[in-house]
């Protein structure tokens, strides 16, 4: 192999066009469940629910209309987890390519959404997630499996607030009238 003038030989320039060079690997392996035992209860039991935060976090849906169409999709869950992967992995220069997130989706779909769940919610507490609906400023208030219920919860009672003020200025007035 020829050299170059400093002494490096030509294998470091493969590292670059191997596609890793500024890529980063995902921050769970596909089958780690025992890193996060409360994520591969959550994903299996209540796949819906995962589907409707994907839906939220990565494609930037409401909650409302992204918990209606996570119960239509959930039959087709496979496509869905592999678009998020992809999404996921452009956005956040995650090591990989189409091919690999459709043979990790198709060779074992919950390991792969328990994946994409762990890169979420990794991503949104080191506060570097991209995507949609960036995490507030400073440590997370909630458990990160709790945490798309109450902020969906948490949104309801300020709208329904503005509205009985609205309701209580009506009836003050009607009040005031009837005097």
């Amino acid at each position: 192999m020829p050299r170059h003038e400093d002494g490096d030989d030509d294998d470091e320039d493969d590292d670059e066009s191997s596609g890793y060079g500024d890529y980063r690997p995902w921050s769970t392996y596909m089958c780690s469940c025992q890193e996060n035992c409360m994520n591969c209860l959550c994903v299996p039991t209540c796949h819906p629910c995962f589907i409707w935060e994907l839906l939220h976090y990565v494609f930037g849906m409401e909650w409302l209309k992204s918990f209606g169409l996570g119960l239509l999709l959930t039959p087709l869950s496979p496509l869905v987890i592999t678009a998020a992967r992809r999404q996921i992995r452009v956005a956040h220069k995650l090591q990989g390519n189409i091919c690999v997130d459709v043979c990790c989706t198709l060779t074992c779909c919950l390991c792969s959404a328990c994946q994409v769940r762990d890169e979420i919610h990794t991503l949104r507490r080191d506060h570097r997630w991209r995507l949609a609906f960036p995490p507030d400023p400073g440590p997370p208030k909630h458990s990160p499996y709790v945490a798309p219920l109450v902020e969906a919860l948490s949104r309801r009672p300020a709208e329904s607030e503005s509205e009985s003020d609205d309701s209580e200025e009506t009836s003050d007035s009607e009040d005031t009238d009837r005097r």
